[in-house]
């Protein structure tokens, strides 16, 4: 194998590697488990060993070849699994979008090398299809990005639970069957599939249909999150509605609490200046009986928490049920 070609196998495995690792990286990018430094250096690593795996697949038998670029996908999806600490799912669904995207790509490379490059076409790896490629890329990566920024990254973060990522996956993965099941299952090779400008269109055609899904599912995980935030804020003002209904009530029973005790210290002042020491004794026992001092007001040192805690004291005392407290207040 000469130098040149070298240079050819990995220009291809830079080119068809490190535009969409950045794609499917972008939206999880405050998700990685190391630094961006470290990040940087297993992606040169990585674009290493893939270079190597492409050089080897080119020297074997067409059987071994399949076998690199099994290992060559096994070594992209575990770094990007290993890279990003993220729901499994969400991750298949994302690198399943950029996976369709890179096999669209492919064959508008192809297509294009076809026409300009006919003689070259028929190899592969060649720097034509390279440069095709980055042709190809320029024009759409960048709208792909758009796309990415606008409805990818922000569904990253939506918080909807592991269980529906367990399914939402398989969408592109319908999209990558028909792509494969186009590929594999064709009387025609790869090759002159890829070179028909109407495989190309109907790839494009697929992709954007894919693109207008991905948007419907974007769209709805939004409208629930913004629902179920929607719901959280109507139970905290439930709650705080609660605590000022009870706050009311205290400030009501404290009200004629007041009144109540001025019309017993006159009663006491009237006993006292008539001297009627006994009466006073007895009226203070019997005002004592009907006075109940022993539920504390004060629980905990959030206010709110315990406005809530001594209303529900209150009705658990009214109904005659005995409850046993045990507060902890994080810090």
């Amino acid at each position: 194998m000469t130098s040149f070609r070298m240079f050819e196998i990995i220009l291809y495995s830079m080119v068809s590697l490190l535009p969409y690792l950045g794609l499917a990286l972008y939206p999880f990018e405050d998700k990685f488990r190391m630094s961006k430094i470290k990040l940087s250096g297993c992606i040169v690593i990585l674009t290493v060993i893939q270079s190597a795996l492409g050089i080897y697949a080119t020297m074997c038998s067409q059987e071994q070849k399949a076998l690199f670029s099994l290992l060559s996908t096994v070594c992209y999806g575990g770094f990007y699994f290993l890279a990003i600490k993220e729901n499994v799912g969400k991750l298949v669904f994302v690198l399943l979008i950029v996976s369709n995207f890179a096999n669209f790509v492919v064959m508008c490379a192809k297509c294009v090398e076809g026409h300009i490059f006919p003689q070259l076409a028929v190899e592969n790896n060649k720097w034509s299809f390279s440069l095709c490629t980055m042709i190809v890329q320029l024009i759409f990566i960048p709208l792909l990005f758009l796309y990415f920024k606008k409805y990818i990254k922000g569904m990253a973060h939506i918080d909807t639970g592991k269980k529906i990522w367990r399914f939402l996956w398989t969408i592109p993965a319908t999209f990558y069957l028909f792509w494969y099941h186009g590929l594999y299952f064709s009387t025609k090779s790869s090759i002159e599939l890829a070179m028909d400008p109407v495989n190309m269109i109907f790839t494009f055609f697929i992709n954007l249909g894919a693109l207008v899904v991905y948007t419907f599912i974007v769209n709805s995980m939004a409208e629930f999150q913004y629902n179920l935030n929607l719901e959280e804020e109507k139970k905290q003002l439930e709650i705080e509605n609660l605590c000022f209904e009870n706050m009311k009530k205290q400030m009501e029973s404290t009200r004629r609490a007041r009144h109540d005790l001025k019309h017993h210290m006159k009663a006491v002042h009237t006993m006292a200046e008539n001297n009627e020491c006994k009466k006073i004794t007895e009226y203070i026992e019997t005002y004592l009986e009907h006075v109940s001092l022993k539920k504390p007001l004060v629980y905990c040192t959030n206010f709110t928490l315990n406005a809530l805690i001594v209303y529900y004291v209150q009705q658990a005392e009214a109904h005659k049920i005995k409850i046993k407290l045990d507060i902890e207040l994080p810090e």
